[in-house]
């Protein structure tokens, strides 16, 4: 499944939760560093936004608490209570019911505990990293995955569980799924997407060179090739903190550390492109000159130059960069009207502008930003 997909698969359940009381658990499985956790905690903000109130999203790392963490710690009763019972057992008399719920032991609340004044109406409850946990957890988790509840701890209505983590062909630690566990989830392998991690990129204000870098290089940000032995590699998650570094350091620093967030041969590729960026007309230049300035041929110039101009684009430049767009490759004009329109929305209501978006219903449809049937 796309991990769009999986964030708007996330939403449903939770509406379903909400409204029908009907609870599945969800467990998304995918290669490290696609996301799985960005999207529940994005699926709790959509929801919130969507209904209006506040909606949680609590994290729970399975793989690095114990069994009393999840369960709540087993608290003894009062002695007096203790030596009641015990003096009763021994004379043979039947307890009472308020002698047993006096002398049983009780547990504390687990640490997850939802709290609606700090967490929300409702929400999330997220078990990361659920396959590398240790078999004596997962047991213990398994109650909470099938009926919401643990030891003396009932989740509210509205809470449900989602767990994730990586698959065992993933060399992250992941053990084979017990069999009763299996049986009280729903498995979805999230797949990584070039167009959901753009995406996913443009709404986080990821540095847009490493969009360009992804649009023209998705093996490379989106492998699920994993190094023979331990050292570092791409995936989104790791690119994406690379967005941190840009154009803070020189560059031979910031060559060494890429190659330490994404390994060297992904590194260098990287470095590489953003060589070609910098040797890129300015976006001054093609402002000033929309029909004169140069279009790079390559593709990871293309795509970069593409990514640069819709990244600046604002209502008092949006006709000349639009100028040049339009002497770009069709998929380009519409990658750079949709990024350039999600974060620039008024440069619609500029005049001209909108009499050149009118003039181009195709490249309106190409964007997703015209319905093709009644043209609105």
């Amino acid at each position: 499944m796309k991990i769009s997909d999986a964030e708007k698969m996330l939403v449903t359940l939770l509406d379903i939760a909400i409204d029908d009381k009907e609870y599945i658990t969800a467990r998304l499985l995918s290669p490290p560093g696609v996301g799985k956790s960005s999207i529940v905690k994005s699926a709790a903000a959509i929801v919130a936004k969507q209904r209006g109130i506040k909606i949680g999203c609590k994290v729970l790392r399975l793989c690095e608490v114990e069994q009393p963490d999840v369960k709540g710690y087993g608290l003894t009763p009062q002695s007096r209570d203790l030596i009641e019972v015990w003096a009763a057992l021994a004379e043979g008399k039947e307890l009472t019911g308020e002698q047993i719920r006096n002398a049983r032991m009780q547990f504390s609340l687990p640490s997850f505990a939802w709290d609606k004044e700090r967490d929300g109406e409702y929400g999330f409850l997220f078990l990361d990293e659920q396959p590398q946990a240790n078999d004596d957890v997962n047991k213990v988790a398994a109650e909470i995955m099938l009926d919401r509840r643990v030891g003396d701890y009932q989740l509210p209505p509205g809470v449900i569980v989602v767990a994730a983590g990586n698959r065992e062909q993933d060399k992250s630690g992941a053990r084979k799924t017990m069999a009763f566990i299996q049986n009280r989830i729903m498995d979805i392998t999230v797949e990584a997407n070039k167009d959901a991690l753009v995406d996913w990129m443009e709404r986080n204000n990821i540095h847009h060179s490493i969009l360009s870098f992804t649009e023209a290089f998705p093996s490379i940000v989106m492998s699920e090739k994993l190094p023979e032995k331990p050292s570092p590699f791409c995936t989104p998650r790791s690119i994406c903190n690379l967005s941190k570094l840009i154009d803070k350091m020189p560059m031979a620093m910031f060559t060494e550390c890429a190659q330490g967030l994404i390994g060297e041969g992904a590194g260098a590729q990287f470095v590489a492109h953003l060589r070609v960026v910098d040797e890129l007309p300015s976006f001054e230049q093609i402002i000033a000159y929309p029909l004169a300035t140069k279009i790079p041929e390559k593709p990871d110039a293309a795509y970069a130059t593409m990514r640069m101009v819709s990244h600046n684009v604002n209502q008092e430049n949006a006709m000349a960069a639009f100028q040049y767009l339009a002497r770009m490759k069709p998929e380009f004009q519409a990658a750079a009207l949709r990024h350039s329109v999600r974060r620039t929305p008024q440069i619609v209501q500029h005049k001209e502008f909108a009499t050149w978006l009118r003039s181009n219903k195709k490249l309106l449809e190409a964007a997703n930003l015209l319905d093709k049937k009644d043209g609105k």
